[in-house]
């Protein structure tokens, strides 16, 4: 089998898998927004459809869509474990519909032969805001925060991006 075929066949595979689960993910949103709350269940099943999109975009080095994935698993993470008392869920829902957004325009370029191209460094800044402020800090842009500000926030990130050798 060559490599070629091998990678056309994967692509394809992300391509439909990444699409049926945004369509899982919508839908859980929706639910969701209906009920005025997410359910522990809705909450493990988004951050599992996150967790798999950010591996899986991860192998197919589509790093902008597994940044994304993974500050957006980062959050339903925290509630699945910390179940915060006060989350602003409908700003969670437009973060998490933002995110579906960018990762079905970047599928689509994909599927079109153009290869992703999107920034996806907002949307990704503001899940990690919108969870800072659930941990409760000032992530405010010029007002330092409890530990310092943004800076020592951002060092203690439990999930880097990248990880470099010594």
């Amino acid at each position: 089998m060559s490599d070629q075929f091998l990678g056309g066949h994967m692509l394809d595979m992300f391509i439909f898998e990444t699409t049926q689960l945004l369509e899982q993910l919508e839908a859980c949103i929706l639910d969701a927004e209906k009920e005025g709350v997410y359910t522990m269940d809705v909450i493990n099943e988004i951050f599992r459809i996150m967790h798999t999109i950010k591996g899986s975009s991860a192998m197919m080095r589509f790093d902008e869509i597994s940044s994304l994935a993974h500050s957006i698993e980062d959050l339903f993470y925290y509630l699945r474990e910390e179940n915060p008392g006060d989350v602003g869920y409908s700003e969670l829902s437009d973060l998490v519909l933002a995110g579906v957004d960018f990762v079905k325009s970047q599928i689509e370029k994909i599927r079109s032969g153009f290869g992703v191209e999107g920034d996806a460094s907002e949307l990704i800044s503001d899940n990690r805001e919108f969870l800072a402020r659930l941990k409760g800090q000032n992530t405010a842009k010029g007002k330092p925060g409890p530990a310092g500000g943004s800076k020592a926030a951002e060092k203690k990130d439990p999930y880097p991006k990248k990880i470099q050798p010594p």
